[in-house]
């Protein structure tokens, strides 16, 4: 049988520690980052605001990884890529 008072105590205890865990040592939160996940070619045309013929044409260029015969990128580093003012 499932003591619900025992489970209800550990689950407090696991938030507990939790919130031990994102703070530092000033007690300032730390926030806590999702994985990034890699957008497709249509994602990052529409997030460059170019069209997708544009994002072939420059893809030499542009950060990115091809897998599996995809091309696959991230936001990040499209964004730093745009930041870097490279043409």
């Amino acid at each position: 049988m499932v003591d619900l008072e025992k489970m209800q105590r550990d689950v407090d205890k696991c938030l507990t520690l939790l919130q031990q865990i994102t703070e530092n040592r000033n007690g300032e939160t730390l926030a806590v980052q999702e994985e990034e996940k890699p957008i497709g070619i249509d994602e990052a045309a529409d997030f460059l605001g170019v069209r997708r013929q544009t994002v072939y044409q420059r893809i030499d260029k542009l950060p990115h990884r091809k897998r599996f015969g995809k091309l696959y990128f991230f936001k990040s580093e499209l964004l730093e890529y745009l930041k870097e003012g490279a043409s």
